[in-house]
């Protein structure tokens, strides 16, 4: 479901990372720091969440910069 939801999408950080493969821990990993779940609320309610507020994951991201996005 994930990944036909954010198909269309068209933020380059989200199709580097799709499709996910949800038959092992892959679905975990991707979702670890919060971006695509919290582009998954914005397919519900698009001002749900500010896209500019979010830290996008990147090589040696700090844990609470990941956290900030979840919580």
């Amino acid at each position: 479901m994930v990944n036909n939801k954010m198909a269309k999408d068209t933020d380059e950080y989200v199709k580097k990372r799709l499709p996910i493969d949800t038959g092992n821990e892959d679905l975990f990993f991707e979702m670890s720091d919060g971006c695509i779940f919290i582009k998954l609320l914005n397919l519900i309610d698009p001002d749900a969440v500010d896209m500019r507020t979010i830290n996008k994951y990147e090589p040696g991201m700090n844990k609470m910069a990941m956290v900030m996005n979840i919580e």
